[in-house]
């Protein structure tokens, strides 16, 4: 039977730490891969009337609830500084949200449908606005795989509470039986992130989607698997 964080976590008693050893290391070449802004492009959009910080969207972890899309009061204000044809397609935008294109967006729903939060916006540029789409990860589960990459788990006492770190010292793996029929999703314990299937990046760097880097999930520094 597949262990799993949870498994590990009730190994270890509050106030300790401990690092789990992989038995079969595998996190360089798992399925998915982690995608943020590729940053060879330059500019970037910026959003001008954000959420407070305490309020800010979130993908949820352990003991921490979602804050998705819908919890947004107004409108987003996204602006680029340059002109319209410098917009690429991809970009980071603010915790678990992401902007993508209508054509990258209709890579995702083709390979994956209905697996986003999608909320659309506009992007002003210097000449001019162009329709986009702000959205997150519908799915959120526990799907790192201890047996395929390390974990390390360590506590450390803020006041009079312990506060629990779980960290991937060489990049995570995922339960190949938990994402087998799907192509993009967000972990629990990998919180904040956003994991693709390499057959989704393959398809939207075949379709000429630009400003996406592909990474090792979870390394720090990162290790590219590719950009466009």
């Amino acid at each position: 039977m597949t262990r799993t964080i949870t498994d590990l976590l009730a190994e270890v008693p509050e106030g300790q730490s401990r690092l789990f050893k992989a038995k079969h290391p595998s996190a360089d070449e798992d399925r998915f891969v982690e995608v943020g802004t590729n940053w060879n492009y330059g500019a970037a959009v910026s959003w001008t009337n954000p959420p407070e910080p305490l309020q800010g969207l979130w993908i949820g972890a352990r003991g921490t609830p979602r804050v998705g899309l819908d919890t947004l009061v107004e409108q987003p204000d996204f602006r680029f500084s340059k002109k319209l044809g410098k917009l690429v397609d991809f970009f980071h935008s603010q915790g678990a949200a992401y902007l993508v294109s209508p054509a990258l967006l209709a890579v995702i729903e083709r390979l994956d449908p209905g697996s986003l939060e999608i909320k659309p916006v506009m992007i002003k540029a210097r000449d001019g606005e162009v329709p986009f789409n702000l959205v997150m990860p519908n799915r959120l589960f526990e799907a790192v795989d201890p047996d395929r990459c390390d974990i390390d788990i360590t506590d450390r006492k803020l006041g009079d509470q312990w506060f629990r770190r779980v960290s991937f010292p060489n990049g995570s793996a995922f339960n190949s039986e938990a994402t087998k029929d799907i192509h993009n999703f967000a972990d629990i314990d990998a919180f904040q992130k956003w994991f693709w299937s390499r057959e989704l990046l393959v398809a939207a760097k075949e379709a000429g989607i630009r400003g996406v880097l592909a990474t090792v999930p979870s390394t720090l520094p990162t290790k590219d698997v590719d950009r466009f």
